[in-house]
């Protein structure tokens, strides 16, 4: 086991949860305020 490859690829799977949950919450986001109708 390579402790800073395995560090490396935690970081990497970090970036990448954030990333993705941001984009998520921006398309939920619209996707409430299309159902509510209001404006952005």
């Amino acid at each position: 086991v390579n402790v800073d490859r395995e560090m490396g690829e935690l970081a990497k799977n970090q970036i990448r949860f954030r990333l993705v949950s941001r984009l998520a919450q921006r398309y939920f986001n619209g996707l409430q305020q299309a159902i509510k109708g209001t404006p952005q």
